[in-house]
């Protein structure tokens, strides 16, 4: 009977440990928002004017219509000034190349020789983006090592006409940019075993590949323009690809609960656009990072599986405060990583990035980021980071 009894017990004590199993998954979620420009420039300063110049034949105003800098205005003397020279689109000569593949016998000899014929061409378009403006740029170079110092910087970062930040968002330090807009495509014909043959393709394909070029290169000079634009001075869409966690142990009693979470997370992230406030988004946000708060509290003993899900919970709250632009609170996040002593290497990456943010956002005097626009999504270039490691 006592050996019974002591089963029994060991038995229940094994299955309370399984109930309580914390296996951590990492989950990936879509996060848009609108990327910094490089450069600051105060609102009155925002206007721009274009220059088309080259010798190739294209409609000059249609071209300048659709260089476009968000949140800034285009008039004929701006305080930026953008020359976009595109030249003549070329037709590259065609060449052809043979491979030879010899079969061998089982004695290394060789019975056959098999020459395939191809030919190849390279067509191209060349053209640059020339930006004569202000060059007002936040220096990363210096980093606080005390307190003191850092609130040192904070303040400097906020003051425009300080020594330390590159221009005072006026006009007066202007030098030119240029970004290199060329393109080359490179067609090929299949493979034939004569060159008549691939000659023959050369002749039927190679004068359509170029009209496809040349529209491909027509089509999309305008937008390669406009981003290099918009990363210099205005704003762009970036959508990250953010790691959060989800717990794995079905039998663990906030299982259900905690990938709820997870997966409201992702539907609520989903709304988030770079060209609106997200301010519904953060309110619905809101009871998730409460959530996350209450089961990091929860489960805060030394045991192993309570780390986990502390840690989890943690990670969770950290991205959220991030991804929805309040950077000193993902910082606090960070800080009690720390404290605690445990994955001390992601509360130092959050405080790492997210001081970043919160000087670019100071520097750059934005509430988050977003830019205001009218703009269709499915017309808005979309620059997508699947490497967001943490």
């Amino acid at each position: 009977m006592k050996r019974i009894l002591t089963l029994i017990l060991l038995l229940s004590f094994i299955t309370i440990g399984q109930s309580q199993k914390a296996d951590i998954d990492n989950k990936r979620i879509h996060v848009e928002y609108a990327t910094i420009p490089k450069h600051y420039v105060a609102p009155a300063n925002r206007t721009y004017s274009v220059d088309i110049s080259g010798s190739y034949k294209f409609d000059k105003q249609d071209l300048a219509n659709h260089l476009k800098i968000r949140g800034w205005e285009q008039v004929e003397d701006g305080t930026a000034n953008i020359n976009l020279r595109v030249a003549a689109f070329s037709r590259g000569q065609s060449s052809y190349k043979k491979r030879v593949v010899e079969k061998k016998n089982d004695d290394g000899k060789v019975i056959s020789k098999t020459t395939y014929y191809k030919y190849e061409a390279t067509n191209s378009g060349n053209a640059n983006l020339k930006i004569y403006g202000p060059q007002n740029e936040l220096d990363y170079k210096k980093k606080p090592k005390s307190k003191k110092e850092k609130k040192k910087l904070m303040e400097k970062l906020s003051n425009p006409f300080l020594q330390d930040v590159k221009g005072s968002g006026n006009t007066d330090n202007r030098e030119y940019v240029n970004y290199d807009l060329s393109k080359t495509y490179k067609i090929s014909t299949k493979e034939h075993k004569s060159l008549k043959e691939a000659g023959d393709e050369m002749k039927r394909t190679f004068e359509s590949e170029y009209q496809g070029n040349l529209s491909d290169y027509n089509d999309n000079i305008a937008s390669r323009a406009s981003n290099y634009l918009n990363n210099h001075y205005g704003y762009s869409r970036k959508r990250d690809w953010v790691k959060f966690k989800t717990l794995g142990s079905k039998k663990h009693p906030e299982y259900e609960m905690f990938n709820n979470a997870a997966n409201a997370m992702k539907e609520i992230l989903s709304q988030k656009q770079f060209n609106q406030a997200f301010d519904e988004v953060t309110e619905n946000i809101n009871p998730i990072i409460e959530y996350f708060r209450t089961t990091a509290d929860t489960y805060s003993s030394n045991d192993k599986h309570h780390k986990r899900l502390k840690a989890a919970s943690l990670f969770n709250m950290a991205q959220l405060y991030y991804y929805l632009d309040q950077p000193e609170k993902a910082i606090q996040i960070g800080k009690e990583y720390l404290e605690w002593g445990h994955d001390e290497k992601d509360g130092k990456r959050f405080i790492e990035k997210s001081e970043k943010l919160a000087h670019l956002l100071n520097f750059h005097k934005m509430e988050g980021r977003f830019i205001p626009t009218d703009e269709a999504l499915e017309d808005v270039f979309l620059i997508e980071d699947n490497t967001e490691g943490n």
